[in-house]
This record gives structure tokens, C-alpha cells and sequence, in this order.
């Protein structure tokens, strides 16, 4: 998915993570009207409705990153450069739409365990909880970690490696065959 850049409130230092949360709801419910109501009065393709579609729900993504890395605080070590978010299935194919689970899997560049491993398995919650929390303005779309290691959201880029080797299934390896980075160091997904 190419992925737009996350909203430019999510780096504001005076809003708190409530109001980020409610500000990233509203902005995807206005979008998701606009959608709908563009889709209904132009009648596009298919493929050009769920492409864009596909692009909001990236940059919600991004923007949940965002927010979660602004929450763990300037002093916490974390470094997005060290991990990647995967989207699997519908997003990373550009066929989201409001119906749809967004797949996930995080990634770290080193092993998930000690302080960095539990760092990033915080952000990760953090993350989820942005998401996927219901809230007085509801959710934004339901979130799928579709690998994980033992006690934590996130895997090591060995873990993920050993799993698609020796583990998966060729139908649980093939959902990994689409598989694009959706937010943190794009270069390493």
C-alpha cells in the first residue's frame, strides 16, 4: 500500500493520547462518509474504490504509530528504525473496506525478549489499544496480529524467518507472500 504520511496533529505535544485517539476516530468516520458517498454518486471501479480505501486505512496506521511512539515518552529508548509493522492480506493487496480486519505483524530487527523486547511489546499494545479501543466515538477498524511470539504482539525478524521456514503452512507462508510494511522502517518490511 503506499501509504501516506500520518496526520499531522498525531506530533502535536499538547493534545493527550484521549484526544488523539478521538481526533484519529472522527477523521476516519468523515473520511469513510466521504467515501461511501463518492463511491455511491461516481460509481468508479472496484479496484479504484478499494485502492483508496486501502490508503486511508494505511494512513490511520501510520498515524496509530505515531501516536503510540509519541506516548512511550522522548527518555523510553524506543527506536522506530528497530521494528516494522506488516499488513497481510486485504490492505497490503489494496482491497480494504469498511468491512475488513486489518492483518498484522510486528517485527522487531533484534530479539523480543529484555528491556528492548518488552519496549516494543508495550508500543505494540499501545498501538492495538489505538486502534482498536471502543471509545464514545466507536472504534477504527478491528485489528488481526496474525503472528506472535510467546508473551508479546511482536516477533523477531528470526522468529518470523524460523516460522516461515520450518512452521508455516505453504496457505499460513503464502499470506505472507503479499505482505508490505505499513508503518515503522519501511526498509526493513
Amino acid at each position: 500500500v503506499d501509504c501516506a504520511e500520518e496526520y499531522t496533529w498525531t506530533k502535536e505535544t499538547h493534545f493527550s493520547l484521549t484526544e488523539k485517539m478521538t481526533l484519529l476516530r472522527v477523521e476516519y468516520r468523515n473520511q469513510s462518509i466521504a467515501l461511501g458517498a463518492a463511491d455511491c454518486a461516481q460509481l468508479d471501479s472496484i479496484t479504484s474504490v478499494l485502492d483508496v480505501w486501502s490508503r486511508l486505512a494505511a494512513r490511520c496506521i501510520r498515524s496509530a504509530a505515531a501516536i503510540a511512539t509519541s506516548t512511550l515518552g522522548q527518555g523510553s529508548g524506543f527506536d522506530q528504525s528497530e521494528f516494522a509493522v506488516l499488513s497481510l492480506g486485504r490492505l497490503a493487496r489494496c482491497e480494504f473496506d469498511l468491512g475488513s480486519t486489518v492483518g498484522l505483524v510486528f517485527v522487531a530487527r533484534n530479539a523480543t525478549n529484555g528491556a528492548k523486547g518488552n519496549l516494543m511489546a508495550r508500543w505494540a499494545e499501545r498501538f492495538l489499544e489505538i486502534l482498536t479501543s471502543y471509545t464514545r466515538e466507536g472504534d477504527v477498524f478491528p485489528i488481526e496480529v496474525c503472528l506472535r511470539s510467546p508473551g508479546s504482539p511482536a516477533v523477531s525478524e528470526e522468529f518470523l524467518l524460523d516460522y516461515l521456514a520450518h512452521s508455516a503452512t505453504d496457505e499460513q507462508a503464502l499470506n505472507f507472500a503479499d505482505a508490505c510494511p505499513a508503518a515503522g522502517n519501511f526498509e526493513m518490511g
